[in-house]
């Protein structure tokens, strides 16, 4: 069973959750303990304690705990739910936080490949940026269709997942153990239909009060326990000083190599026009129209206007710009008998 299926950033991380004891109230029908335990038993149980867990989750909780991939090391684990925003630390997979219909912001440790990052940063003056924000206004911390991390590792999500048969295959026979403190722990295997049919053994511990407490989950590839704790908590947003956007950052790692982009666009249009007068005279209107579209179309996928174009004598210039350095790069493609030639204007 995998835990941890909501963002495609961390996607590659399972997580196992459990918890404390806290008030809510008990259903006097759930199955006792006992040598006839069934897996109808174990459906109705888990069903039973999903309305009490809910209610003791809406006003927010941590939980904390470990991921073992086999032959890997320990990895420690926490997510946070604060009702309208939410953190997800997945060790070494990185950390996120989430706001309500807001957007996710993604650490930049996460991405790896630290010198590019740097280097895209400054070219577009953002060099104390440690966040990168993702917008998405439909974004439901309490929804697991809106793709959250934190609402997918919600412990009522948990109990819903093992009982709908569209995500999980109950199998085997399971067992009820009953605790000293009045808790019972069902111990049971399944199949991980959202997982490709991922087989594994869970044990789910659930208190007197019918509030999932604890989590312990093991499959061929990994190992998961730990604990929940539920009342208020507090997230705070990464502050602007220290965010960037997605469409800003893609916009650094053009502009930190734009002499080198410039020159390879310019390249890459002659060659075109070359191959497509086949062995005639290359067209100076030709080569106008095909940079024009150029331009349209790549400032058009960075979100900025980098690349415009001016006619000189038989052709084009190409100028790229970093606005945020007001640094420029420019490059010529003229006609040239049969052939575009490029040249550094």
């Amino acid at each position: 069973m995998s835990t941890y299926r909501a963002s495609a950033l961390l996607a590659s991380t399972a997580l196992a959750l459990g918890g404390v004891l806290v008030p809510a109230a008990a259903h006097a029908d759930t199955p006792a303990p006992g040598p006839a335990f069934s897996i109808a038993d174990l459906t109705t149980a888990l069903t039973d304690a999903e309305a009490p867990t809910a209610s003791a989750a809406a006003g927010g909780w941590v939980a904390a705990g470990t991921d073992t991939a086999k032959g890997g090391p320990i990895l420690p684990m926490k997510v946070i739910y604060a009702v309208d925003r939410g953190l997800t630390d997945a060790g070494s997979a990185g950390t996120l936080v989430e706001a309500q219909h807001s957007g996710t912001y993604v650490s930049l440790a996460t991405l790896g490949a630290e010198r590019r990052t740097k280097k895209a940063l400054k070219a577009v003056r953002k060099q104390r940026a440690a966040w990168v924000f993702m917008p998405d206004a439909a974004l439901d911390l309490r929804d697991v269709s809106s793709d959250s991390a934190v609402a997918h590792l919600a412990p009522e999500q948990i109990l819903k997942q093992m009982v709908d048969p569209a995500q999980t295959t109950l199998t085997g026979t399971p067992t009820a153990t009953a605790g000293d403190d009045g808790s019972t722990t069902y111990s049971f295997t399944e199949n991980d239909l959202t997982m490709g049919g991922d087989p594994g053994t869970v044990s789910l511990t659930i208190s007197a009060s019918r509030v999932l407490t604890g989590f312990t989950s093991v499959s061929a590839t990994e190992t998961g326990t730990g604990t929940y704790r539920y009342g208020p908590q507090q997230v705070a947003l990464p502050p602007a000083s220290r965010t960037i956007t997605l469409e800003r950052l893609v916009e650094g790692q053009f502009l930190a190599n734009l002499p080198r982009e410039v020159r390879s666009a310019a390249t890459e249009l002659a060659k075109g026009l070359t191959h497509r007068a086949h062995g005639r005279a290359v067209k100076v209107a030709a080569i106008r129209a095909a940079a024009k579209g150029f331009t349209r179309y790549t400032n058009r996928a960075l979100g900025a206007k980098v690349f415009s174009t001016s006619s000189v004598a038989g052709g084009v210039r190409i100028t790229g710009t970093n606005r945020y350095l007001h640094q420029h790069a420019a490059y010529t493609v003229t006609a040239a008998g049969t052939k575009a030639v490029v040249r550094k204007a």
